[in-house]
């Protein structure tokens, strides 16, 4: 092929180069051909490209899609650390460290630095610059970096990395120990990707330094400009800090959660400001079970330009109704392009609007399969209807838009509300960047009743809000304020509510239990989840029989190794309930002490209770509660009639007030029947970390309580 002259309207800007050391040129044309040698020229409208032998391609620039120029990277004939000459690593590069403020670290990260540059329109170049001294066998592994980059946005490059031994030698990444992988294994999604290379002698003693380069575009709808950083690692910090530098006609704000553990730069130099934001010499924290999120506990960053939230809206608004309507110029119902998938509902016209609402929502959870791909890492937008008609597949905001659309059919409105998890903080009001959300709900009114769907989970009932977005602030696009035109678009901020029920994230669980004469016990336990409790409960519905069986198998294995399952049986999926039930029945041979068969005693199988994995050491941090929000238990234990209770327990009540955390037990006998009933309860998702050694104690207390024995005797012996 002496001469590929075919001619398509692409700019010249999709050209990228990047600082890759590989043994030739490459050219990658967008049909998917891939040519191997050497660039030659380039003129106005044409590449002319060497392949191997003598043969070369003259290709319009408007045909290719890239073309990876061999580089070598910054000071790769070096050898010495003598030979570096870069300002960082001159000032860093065996600086006195105070070890004595630190515990034991495994490695200090000594340099480490990201710059945000704008360019010139929506480009930025992003630089990163890290230098760390490994110091303990345990923190090796610093020398594999994984460098990410977005597949549609970004030009990475990697302008150097190496690794500097205790003698002071270089050694410098091998192409050989570096791959490009992307994260998201569906197509439809593969947009983030990473740089995964690993530096050689990576050993007690040796620095490693790096610096990698990326142009992106930023997109005001899909990815705006908008930066997210906390000040705090695992390991101790030298000096960290994020920098943006931008014209000074470019308008930035930003918001730091701790102003007096992050030092702020302002600094104005040649019609340019930059902000430097830093930290220096941080001790590293270690991790402790159920800790908050990184950025509520930790002095963080938020940055964006200064713009305002009706500009954030028109730009998603356009995303959203250009996929739903089609663009201002065809001015297509795109969404009736679902008409044959709402035939299959087979949603009949006498149903209510309810009804309808359920039918199709029970359908795209069951048929629609799910993925599971965060808008940050794709981009806040859309696929097409026929994109995700032909692979049914769809992430959050995908599967939102196809009920939306359907429920449209069906003649319900509809609106798309962006969340915001509980996990990554609350909204920052004066930050108007959309990528703070990241998910989103569909919302519908019927018959003065709002309800919240959330149509991408397949355990997820219908009007059940996922937790981490129960009482947060969600932003509303709403259909009757838009239309085709995009005209005066804003978003409706709204606090999105928490379960209405007072069963919202818990489980009741009723043991029946017969003692049998051979010392033997039968139990039957029904499980009665609620609220996100449920939602996790019934993925056992997704398993195969032979999963279910081995999980039943290992749940009775958890209340008494040698217990025997004896049947089990479990809800159906079903999303227009919130309850969800599992049924286990099973016996334990020798369960009872007896003494002469005289003396009997036992306990209640599967009452042993536990909590957190408590330390003996102080809490650093405040507690994250991920767990339920409320427990009853109630048992029934039948003994035969020749006996009656010798010895019961005593009622007990344990509580943590400040922490607004209860436990309640309770014993009674009626006849030849035990009753007995706990009931837990905790009113707070936070608890301070001044009250962890009162919920060791709570847990403590709970856990002996529930190894307290019932007796029985005979009763003409008493």
């Amino acid at each position: 092929m002496n001469n590929l002259k075919t001619f398509f309207l692409i700019s010249i800007l999709t050209i990228s180069i990047l600082a890759v050391e590989i043994s030739a040129d490459v050219l990658l044309l967008n049909d998917g051909s891939e040519y191997k040698g050497k660039l030659l020229k380039i003129t106005e409208n044409t590449v002319f490209f060497n392949t191997s032998g003598d043969s070369v391609i003259e290709a319009s620039i408007d045909l290719i899609k890239k073309i990876d120029l061999q580089k070598q990277r910054l000071w790769s004939d070096k050898k010495m650390a003598s030979e570096i000459t870069d300002p960082v690593f001159e000032k860093y590069y065996n600086f006195k460290i105070d070890s004595s403020k630190f515990k034991d670290p495994g490695c200090y990260y000594i340099y480490w630095n990201t710059e945000y540059k704008h360019i010139s329109g929506s480009r930025w170049k992003i630089t990163q610059t890290m230098l760390k001294k490994i110091l303990k066998k345990r923190s090796e592994s610093e020398g594999i970096v994984n460098y990410y980059y977005f597949d549609e946005y970004d030009t990475p490059s990697i302008l150097f990395a190496f690794s500097i031994d205790p003698a002071g030698n270089l050694h410098h990444l091998d192409d050989n120990a570096m791959r490009s992988e992307s994260l998201i294994s569906i197509p439809q999604y593969e947009n983030i990707r990473r740089y995964r290379f690993s530096l050689p002698e990576t050993k007690e003693g040796a620095y490693i330094f790096y610096r990698t380069e990326t142009i992106r575009e930023y997109n005001d709808s899909k990815m705006p400009f908008y930066v997210q950083q906390a000040f705090r690692e695992a390991e101790p910090v030298i000096h960290k800090s994020i920098t943006i530098d931008v014209p000074d006609s470019m308008p930035i704000i930003y918001y730091l959660t701790d102003a007096s553990a992050v030092r702020s730069e302002p600094v104005e130099n040649n019609k340019r400001r930059i902000f430097n934001f830093v930290t220096e010499n941080i001790e590293g924290y270690i991790s402790e079970e159920n800790m908050p999120p990184a950025v509520k506990i930790f002095p963080t960053l938020y940055a964006g330009l200064e713009k305002n939230w009706n500009t954030a809206a028109k730009n998603f608004s356009r995303e959203f109704y250009e996929k739903f309507y089609g663009s201002e110029i065809s001015k297509k119902d795109e969404y009736k392009k679902l008409q044959p998938l709402f035939d299959r509902i087979g949603v009949s016209e006498k149903a209510t609007q309810l009804e309808k609402a359920h039918k199709i929502y029970d359908f795209i959870l069951k048929n629609i399969d799910y993925a599971d791909v965060q808008p940050d890492y794709y981009g806040f937008t859309f696929n097409n209807f026929d994109l995700l008609l032909k692979t049914m597949t769809g992430n959050q905001f995908d599967k939102t838009l196809i009920l939306i659309g359907l429920l449209k059919i069906a003649g319900i409105d509809a609106d798309f509300v962006l969340c915001k998890s509980s996990a990554r903080d609350q909204l920052i009001n004066n930050i108007p960047v959309i990528r703070q959300f990241d998910g989103c709900l569909c919302r519908i009114k019927i018959d003065d009743l709002e309800y919240f769907l959330a149509p991408y989970n397949m355990t997820m009932p219908f009007g059940s809000i996922p937790s981490g977005y129960q009482n947060t602030t969600g932003a509303i696009i709403e259909e009757n304020k838009m239309n085709q035109n995009m005209e005066r678009p804003q978003f409706k901020f709204i606090k999105i509510p928490a379960a209405d029920s007072v069963y919202k994230n818990g489980y009741k669980k009723l043991i029946i239990m017969n003692v049998n004469s051979d010392d033997s016990i039968d139990a039957a336990e029904i499980n009665e989840f609620y609220g996100n409790a449920s939602v996790q409960a019934r993925t056992i519905t997704l398993q195969s029989e032979e999963e279910q069986k081995k999980y039943f198998e290992q749940s009775v294995a958890g209340i008494e190794n040698n217990a025997e399952l004896k049947d089990y049986s479990f809800s159906e999926n079903l999303s227009d309930t919130l309850l969800f039930t599992i049924k286990q029945s099973y016996k334990i041979k020798d369960y009872v002490l007896s003494a002469s068969d005289v003396i009997k005693a036992f306990r209640i199988p599967g009452m042993s209770a536990g909590g957190f994995k408590f330390s003996d050491t102080d809490r650093r941090f405040d507690i994250k509660w991920y767990g339920y929000e409320f427990s009853i238990i109630h048992a029934q234990i039948n003994f035969p009639e020749n006996y009656e209770v010798y010895f019961l327990p005593a009622a007990e009540k344990i509580e943590i007030p400040e922490a607004a955390i209860a436990y309640n037990r309770s014993f009674f006998k009626i006849d030849n029947n035990i009753v007995f009933e706990t009931q837990f309860s905790r009113k707070s998702d936070f608890l301070d970390k001044k009250n962890y050694d009162s919920l060791r104690s709570f847990y403590e207390n709970i856990a002996k309580k529930s190894e307290d024995w019932i007796v029985i005797i005979k009763k003409e012996i008493k």
